[in-house]
């Protein structure tokens, strides 16, 4: 069977007959004419049974009305249409009273290329069609503005929005500033002279560590008389001095500990101080030879390298030995000497 549609069909047996009475022209009446679609038999035997209601067949050869062409309509059985000279011209045309009208119906399927744009609704080009595929469902039409406030930001995974408690921390932060922790010790080179504290030289220190020493013996002995040996710690404090009556000054080389157990390495009259006994001794050439010895001082400090006691041997044919003890204040300031 052939399908052919047509896009106004005249309600043939009451329209036409309402155009004639009320001496209406068949094209005025046209308006009325309803949508739909004519399915085509050769001849009536062939329409379906039973068929959907309100459907229009048209018969090319019908039997019952002398072979013409013939329009049907179903409803509870096919009704033919009467009223008016209406008959099946050709596939798409209706002759209705001897005026051929074009039967026409929409395809299922057309090429976009026939649209035109209407008042409501546009056709679609294939650029906006292009255009729409690269926008994210939901998108709108969207501008930055040129200012607004931080509020509207968040975090992203390189950059960070800036509060407003760090901004005044920053400005309290100097320019090229760093993050510095002072190290709990380090070299005495790095500090320099200020305006009340000055920093002390490594002479100076070994200076001042004699002061106390020479005070106490300066009693005992006459300086012209005497030879002073001074053994020093790593932090430059004499923790050692021995007073000798060899009127040649000597040279120590080194403080040890122990007698070295050779004369390996040592030349004539190399003298060191042999800090565990307070004796100085002497390379005569051959041996270690003790020097005679007047006054040996020995130096104890506290952990704050303050000195906080010091003994002093006098050799003679009884020695004698004075020991002192230092106190200080909550300042680091000596206020007392004690002497026993």
């Amino acid at each position: 069977m052939d399908i052919i549609t047509y896009g106004k069909v005249v309600k043939i047996s009451n329209e036409i007959k309402e155009a004639r009475e009320d001496n209406v022209t068949l094209d005025a009446r046209l308006d009325k004419i309803a949508l739909g679609s004519i399915t085509t038999v050769k001849e009536k035997e062939d329409l379906p049974s039973p068929s959907v209601p309100g459907a229009f067949y048209g018969v090319t050869v019908d039997e019952s009305n002398q072979n013409l062409p013939t329009l049907y309509i179903y409803s509870d059985g096919y009704r033919r249409i009467v009223g008016s000279d209406v008959s099946y011209n050709s596939n798409g045309v209706l002759k209705i009273d001897g005026v051929n009208v074009m039967v026409y119906e929409h395809p299922a399927f057309h090429s976009a290329d026939i649209l035109i744009d209407g008042e409501q609704n546009k056709a679609f080009t294939s650029q906006e069609r292009l255009k729409l595929s690269g926008i994210e469902e939901k998108a709108n039409f969207y501008e930055h503005p040129k200012t607004h406030v931080a509020d509207m930001i968040v975090d992203g995974i390189g950059k960070k929005v800036f509060t407003s408690i760090e901004r005044n921390k920053l400005e309290n932060i100097e320019s090229e500033a760093n993050h510095y922790i002072h190290p709990d010790t380090h070299s005495a080179d790095m500090i320099i002279d200020g305006a009340t504290h000055v920093s002390m030289t490594l002479s100076e220190r070994r200076r001042l560590s004699v002061m106390d020493p020479w005070n106490a013996i300066s009693d005992l002995v006459d300086y012209t008389d005497v030879v002073t040996y001074f053994a020093f710690d790593m932090q430059g404090r004499v923790i050692r001095q021995v007073v000798t009556d060899n009127y040649t000054e000597q040279i120590v080389t080194e403080p040890l500990l122990t007698m070295p157990i050779s004369t390996d390495g040592y030349t004539q009259n190399d003298s060191f101080l042999v800090i565990s006994v307070g004796e100085v001794h002497r390379l005569d050439g051959q041996v270690f030879v003790q020097l005679p010895t007047l006054v040996d001082v020995i130096y104890q400090y506290d952990d704050k390298g303050r000195l906080d006691s010091k003994s002093i041997t006098r050799m003679a044919a009884t020695p004698i030995q004075t020991n002192f003890k230092y106190i200080y204040d909550s300042l680091g300031n000596r206020i007392a000497v004690k002497k026993y």
